[in-house]
Order: C-alpha cells, then sequence, then structure tokens
C-alpha cells in the first residue's frame, strides 16, 4: 500500500477552516502508531469526552462550561486522531467509518440538548440545523477528495459493503443500521439540493470548499463554545437555526452560478475550437 501521512487530502489548495487540528493530531496518530491502542478505542474516547462536556453544560455555572470547552477542543482533537491513525497505519475501515459518524451524532444531540437556558424545540432545531450543515460539507468534501487523490474511506451514498477483508461484516451491517436512521435523511436532503445546482461530474473549486468548511463540526464547535462562554445562549442558536443556514444558502448559490458560467465558458472554448479546425481545413 502507498505510504500516508494521515492526512485527507495530500496536495491541494484547499483550506479547511474546521480541520484545524489536524496538525496535532497526525502528531499523535505518530506517536500511537507502534503502540497497541486501537482506533476504535481512540473513538469511543472521544465520545465519551463529549458526554462528559454536555453533563458539565448541563450542570451549569461558569467553572464547568470552560472545563466542558476544553473537553470538546480535545474532543475535536481526537476525532481526528482516529482517522489519521487509521490512514497512517493503511488500515481504513468502513466499520470504523460508521461508528464515528454514529457516535458524533450522539453525542453533538447531548451537546445540544444540555443547553437547558432555551426551550427545547429552540435546541432541537439547532441541532438539527447543525447536523444539515455538516451534511452539506461533508458531501462535498467527499466530492473534493475523489477528485484530488484523498481519502475514500467515506462515499457520497453510502452503503454497508466494504472491501477490507478485516472489517467484521455483521458489526458493519449494525452501525449501518443506525447510520441509515441518524444520516440517510440528510443525504437524501443533501442529493435533492445538489441536483438543483447542476449536474454531476462538475468541477468543485477548492475555495468553495474552504468557504464551506466554516460549516464543518471543527469550527461549528469554537463558536458554540465561544458564545456559551460568554453567557450567549441566545445567539448561540440564532447563529446555528439562522445565520449558518443563511451562509449555507448563499454558498450554494454562488456554486450553483459557478456551474452555469464553468459550463457556458466550456462550450465557448469547444465552440471556438471546432471553429479554428474549421477555418484551418477551408
Amino acid at each position: 500500500m502507498q505510504k500516508n501521512n494521515g492526512h485527507k487530502v495530500r496536495h491541494s489548495s484547499f483550506i479547511d477552516l474546521s480541520d484545524y487540528a489536524r496538525p496535532i493530531a497526525v502528531w499523535i496518530a505518530l506517536q500511537l502508531k507502534t503502540t497497541r491502542i486501537q482506533v476504535y478505542q481512540i473513538t469511543l474516547l472521544h465520545f465519551f469526552l463529549m458526554v462528559i462536556a454536555a453533563a458539565l453544560i448541563a450542570v451549569g455555572g461558569l467553572s464547568n462550561i470552560l472545563i466542558a470547552s476544553l473537553l470538546i477542543l480535545l474532543k475535536n482533537i481526537f476525532d481526528a486522531v482516529d482517522g489519521s491513525l487509521a490512514r497512517i497505519r493503511n488500515r481504513p475501515s468502513r466499520v470504523g467509518r460508521f461508528l464515528d459518524s454514529n457516535l458524533d451524532f450522539v453525542g453533538n444531540l447531548f451537546l445540544f440538548l444540555s443547553v437547558t437556558y432555551v426551550p427545547l424545540w429552540i435546541r432541537v432545531f439547532g441541532f438539527l440545523s447543525f447536523v444539515i450543515q455538516g451534511s452539506f460539507f461533508n458531501f462535498y468534501y467527499i466530492l473534493f477528495r475523489n477528485t484530488n487523490h484523498g481519502d475514500t474511506t467515506s462515499k457520497v451514498n453510502e452503503d454497508d459493503q466494504s472491501n477490507y477483508s478485516y472489517d467484521n461484516r455483521f458489526i458493519l451491517k449494525i452501525l449501518y443500521f443506525f447510520y441509515k436512521i441518524f444520516y440517510k435523511w440528510q443525504d437524501a436532503f443533501v442529493l435533492i439540493a445538489d441536483r438543483v445546482i447542476g449536474k454531476r461530474g462538475r468541477t468543485i473549486p477548492a475555495v468553495f470548499v474552504s468557504f464551506l468548511s466554516v460549516n464543518g463540526l471543527g469550527f461549528q464547535y469554537l463558536i458554540f463554545i465561544l458564545l456559551l462562554s460568554l453567557h450567549q445562549q441566545i445567539i448561540l442558536f440564532l447563529w446555528f437555526t439562522i445565520f449558518m443556514n443563511i451562509y449555507l444558502v448563499i454558498l450554494l448559490a454562488y456554486f450553483r452560478f459557478f456551474i452555469r458560467s464553468y459550463s457556458q465558458c466550456r462550450r465557448g472554448k469547444e465552440y471556438s475550437k471546432v471553429s479554428k479546425e474549421y477555418i484551418q481545413h477551408i
């Protein structure tokens, strides 16, 4: 197998604003490479960090919130460690992919429900906005990685199939069952929006994915703990439920405009090429 440096995309101009923890995560993964620590143990660790953080936020108090903020940052680091370790060991796993995604969904749900200062329906709507925004980023990030020789463990259309002989088929099917409950409705929503945007097989501009990375987990965690620490719970949920949804719509509208402009430009170049060949033939 080809040696992997632990990053999802090896060579690109793409800047992931939500993946700021990757350098330290890769360093930690390199230290763990030859140990007996398994990738799934790292995944369970960052899930429990999120559960503890959510419990501290629910209890309340400035000291608890500050400790919870630190735990969320640690969670974000180790959330990058498990995937980096799998890539460094050249042992990607579909079981690990679904385990990580499922526990992220549950952990993030606990996080939003832990903010007891606002009505429940606002917390639920904030959580749904949060996960949908993340799903849009993941969708286009996967497409971008596929065209830039990046990690291919995740798929645009997920299924319970695996090309890795070491993946336990029974556990894979169980994890995929929960993945369908947590994410398939999101995937369907994203695919519908994507069809409105334009045709498949298009170029995914790096700058578009960079701006979309604001909707990624890492960046959103920073906003969450910042506003929570400042006791700005109302603004916190306005951020997720209104501002970031508007931001996402504007980005998708820009991408649709880019696709149409790119297609027209490409047709113009093809027409120009045919015209030149015709003139030379005459």
